[in-house]
């Protein structure tokens, strides 16, 4: 199977009495009237085994457009259609080629499509005709692109190209030579810096073994959405080593989380890092299910300070309002797992790039909105409602958000956990 395609129709072909389901039949309609304008389209009419998984994983990845045809709302859920799906959702070209994905559904409740699937344009099967127009507007236009970028590469002729570089070879060749140089200079540096060495860290592991910026693993916490196969190994990095005492921080966002649970739309509470709901559950279920009785005992408790925030608001003809205002950060707290400060996340990374998180599969699958995502800092920030956090671009928020905004079964939560904990070693 060689051949590139345009769409991929995901569908669950049989029915309950293994015979073709209305979602089948309709897909197949759907498949003919595009091949018919002339695109190259994939209608998903197997069961996917070990022995043909990759070959469908490489159609979704070049497909630049999925339709799901589901007339029951089970269908969603059909083992191969909700492969099909995810693997399409979270392919790594997805935003860069801007690709599309849409639904040709029965009646049902949208309440009860996959929440992934929710926020993705719908079509009842009446408006097929709208769905085939959109495709086929939306293909032909990726085409007519295709054929500029092709115009616009042959526009210089190969006598030209020829003549410029019999001209220049000398000069290009110092130029490819300096990049190349400096290209392993950088790689070694970052290499240097930056390694990639995963050490599983037990009641063995030594300090020599551990530097700054090193990626290790230490506990487990459920990453890949499929619980049915285990907790995966949470990977550190390393911010900070101090004798036989190095300070981790998880490298992804592990979930989708309010800062604190309490409040609500109308009134929002009053909240520090001593009393929020983050804290006790850091502290108290992620700490055991994320840990076994052994990694707790490697888990030190320190004393974090929680210092005020002092800031100062603009006037409207951009000036500095001279009166400081005060958000109290509490009271110290004695913690095991705890989230840094935005002083901590501005002197253990030397960038917004480099404090960027992405989000795991599993938070991914919460909040299907970007790779990055948000991730809240114990700090106060604007009032007594707010928590500060770092943005999706690295960006340090000290004037924060609202608390108990995060995870919101029909919202737009997207702020995450990124726990850290200091660990003794031998």
């Amino acid at each position: 199977m060689n051949q590139k395609y345009d769409v991929f129709i995901s569908v669950k072909r049989e029915n309950q009495t293994s015979l073709q389901s209305k979602s089948y039949q309709l897909a197949k309609m759907l498949s003919d009237r595009l091949r018919q304008s002339g695109f190259q389209v994939y209608l998903s009419d197997i069961t996917i085994t070990s022995k043909n998984r990759k070959t469908i994983e490489r159609v979704i990845n070049e497909a630049k457009i999925m339709i799901i045809v589901a007339t029951e709302i089970n269908h969603f859920t059909d083992n191969d259609v909700k492969y099909e799906w995810q693997t399409f959702l979270f392919k790594e070209n997805y935003y860069d080629y801007d690709c599309q994905i849409y639904k040709l559904v029965g009646t049902f409740n949208e309440k009860q499509v996959p929440r992934a699937l929710r926020m993705i344009q719908s079509y009842s099967i009446k408006d097929m005709d709208s769905l085939l127009r959109r495709v086929e507007n939306n293909l032909s236009q990726k085409v007519s692109n295709d054929k500029n970028e092709a115009f616009n590469r042959n526009v210089t002729s190969p006598s030209k190209i020829k003549l410029f570089f019999k001209r220049r070879w000398i000069p290009i060749l110092c130029c490819v030579s300096l990049v190349i140089i400096i290209c392993m200079f950088i790689y070694f540096i970052f290499k240097r810096n930056y390694s990639t060495n995963y050490i599983y860290i037990n009641d063995t592991t030594l300090p020599d073994d551990i530097s700054v910026n090193s990626i290790v693993l230490f506990g487990h916490f459920e990453q890949d959405g499929n619980s049915e196969n285990g907790k995966e190994a949470i990977q550190w990095r390393v911010l900070d080593k101090t004798n036989n005492n190095i300070l981790l921080i998880s490298e992804f966002l592990l979930d989708i989380v309010k800062y604190n649970e309490d409040g609500n739309a109308l009134e929002h509470a009053d909240i520090t890092w001593e009393i929020c709901s983050l804290r006790n559950y850091l502290n108290n279920q992620f700490l055991r299910e994320a840990f076994s009785e052994d990694d707790q005992k490697m888990i030190l408790t320190v004393k974090n300070s929680n210092p005020d925030f002092l800031f100062q608001y603009y006037n409207t003809d951009e000036t500095i309002d001279e009166e400081i205002h005060t958000t109290e950060g509490g009271n110290e707290t004695y913690d095991k797992v705890f989230e840094i400060t935005t002083d901590e996340a501005e002197k253990y990374f030397s960038s917004n790039y480099n404090r960027r998180a992405t989000k795991t599969f599993y938070c991914r699958l919460k909040n299907n909105k970007n790779y990055y995502g948000r991730w809240w800092l114990r700090s106060p920030g604007k009032n007594s409602h707010c928590a500060a956090y770092v943005d999706e671009d690295g960006i340090i928020e000290r004037m924060g958000e609202v608390a108990d905004y995060g995870y919101i079964e029909y919202g737009i939560g997207n702020y995450a956990m990124r726990p850290a904990i200091w660990i003794k070693l031998k």
